[in-house]
């Protein structure tokens, strides 16, 4: 019973990249983001200063839609 239960929950993690040790985190996560990417930096950068002055919505609201395709793993 245990050996089946400890097959199925590798397979979920396998099916969703996902590791027992650390979840959703990638073991070596990019450090820098290509620059199509910026005004997603400038927000995480700027965060706390959004939700301090009650902005962060309206930015938010304004940034374009952009594509993932230029993230990978």
């Amino acid at each position: 019973m245990e050996t089946n239960y400890r097959e199925t929950l590798q397979a979920d993690f396998d099916a969703f990249d996902l590791s027992e040790e650390l979840g959703f985190i990638l073991e070596e996560p990019l450090t820098h983001l290509p620059d199509y990417y910026r005004v997603w930096l400038d927000l995480a950068n700027n965060l706390t200063h959004l939700i301090e002055s009650r902005k962060l919505r309206d930015r938010v609201h304004k940034m374009p839609v952009l594509s993932p395709h230029l993230l990978s793993n």
